[in-house]
């Protein structure tokens, strides 16, 4: 059976009908798995109500790019994406409070909190904490939060996810000191 298997997989490679692997990507290119899955398929918990996303792309000239997903739930909203391009190590990642890449403001924060963790019950809304790079310059974005919503006073949608250049220490006033924007994109609601 296994053999079988095999022989059709490399049948139907040898045909065109199955794609080569690629061997090299290009940083800040867009590639097939960007793309966000069909919402059916966002299991993220009970009731799943709004959905959201942010194409990133790179500011700077820094190559980084990618797609993050946001799925209200009965627990929260969750996010989930990969970005590519980033140095390995810890990146700052927040929800800022403009509706622009080029104007991305302060970080989101509509119940007048200081910067801190989102462990931190006190925090701004838009205080997502860090992603980390692996050595292959991939980040995957991952984590359930009770304070976002994709609508009413506290909804993300309309504003810029940002990622910075430095890790986020998660208590410098008022944003962390993360660095520079290397990516941004703004979040839309998903029909």
């Amino acid at each position: 059976m296994q053999q079988t298997r095999s022989t059709l997989i490399l049948s139907l490679f040898a045909l065109g009908l199955l794609p080569a692997c690629e061997t090299e990507r290009s940083q800040g290119e867009i590639y097939e798995e960007d793309v966000l899955p069909p919402k059916d398929s966002l299991s993220v918990g009970d009731d799943i109500g709004l959905t959201a996303f942010a194409q990133i792309r790179p500011l700077g000239g820094s190559g980084i790019s990618g797609t993050v997903t946001f799925a209200e739930s009965d627990v929260g909203v969750a996010l989930n994406g990969n970005i590519r391009g980033l140095n390995p190590g810890k990146h700052g990642f927040h929800v800022h409070e403009g509706t622009s890449c080029a104007e991305a403001g302060g970080h989101f924060d509509p119940t007048a909190m200081e910067h801190g963790a989102p462990s931190d019950t006190m925090r701004h809304v838009g205080d997502l904490g860090n992603l980390e790079a692996a050595a292959d310059s991939i980040a995957w974005a991952t984590g359930t939060f009770e304070t976002i919503s994709l609508d009413g006073p506290n909804s993300i949608v309309g504003h810029a996810l940002i990622i910075h250049q430095g890790e986020d220490d998660l208590t410098s006033q008022p944003s962390g000191d993360s660095g520079p924007e290397v990516g941004c994109g703004i979040i839309e609601n998903r029909e």
